[in-house]
C-alpha cells in the first residue's frame, strides 16, 4: 500500500474543513444564513473521501481517514466557528456549553457513516 496517496487524502481533507469553516464562518454573517447549513459540503466531503479513499485502500481505511476528519470538524472547525463568530442563531448558547467531546464524536460518527457511504458507491 502506498501511504503516501492515504496521507495526501487527509490533508486534503483537512485542507478542504477548514476553508469550509473559515469561508462559511464568516459568509454566514455577511450573507446572514444559518452556518448549520453548511453541513450539507461537509456531508459531500465525506462521501467523496469515502468513494476516493476506497478506490486505493479498503473499508478499514475509509473509516480511519473519515473518523480522523470528523474528529477535526468537530473540534478545530467548530472553534473556528466560535472564533469567527459564525451565524449559529439561538444554537450558538446551546453549542458554546455542549462538551466538546460530544461534538467531535458525532461529526466522527456522521463521517463514518458518510464515508461508508461513498465507500459502498465505488
Amino acid at each position: 500500500m502506498n501511504y503516501s496517496t492515504l496521507l495526501l487524502y487527509f490533508l486534503s481533507g483537512i485542507l478542504i474543513i477548514t476553508i469550509i469553516d473559515t469561508i462559511g464562518a464568516i459568509l454566514s454573517n455577511v450573507l446572514q444564513f444559518k452556518y448549520i447549513y453548511l453541513i450539507v459540503f461537509s456531508a459531500a466531503l465525506y462521501i467523496f473521501m469515502g468513494y476516493f479513499v476506497s478506490r486505493d485502500f479498503n473499508l478499514i481505511m475509509v473509516i480511519a481517514i473519515n473518523a480522523l476528519l470528523g474528529l477535526y470538524d468537530g473540534s478545530a472547525g467548530l472553534w473556528l466557528s466560535l472564533k469567527l463568530n459564525a451565524n449559529m442563531g439561538q444554537a450558538r448558547v446551546e453549542t458554546e456549553r455542549m462538551p466538546g467531546v460530544s461534538v467531535a464524536i458525532t461529526m466522527m460518527i456522521i463521517a463514518i457513516v458518510l464515508g461508508i457511504l461513498g465507500h459502498v458507491l465505488n
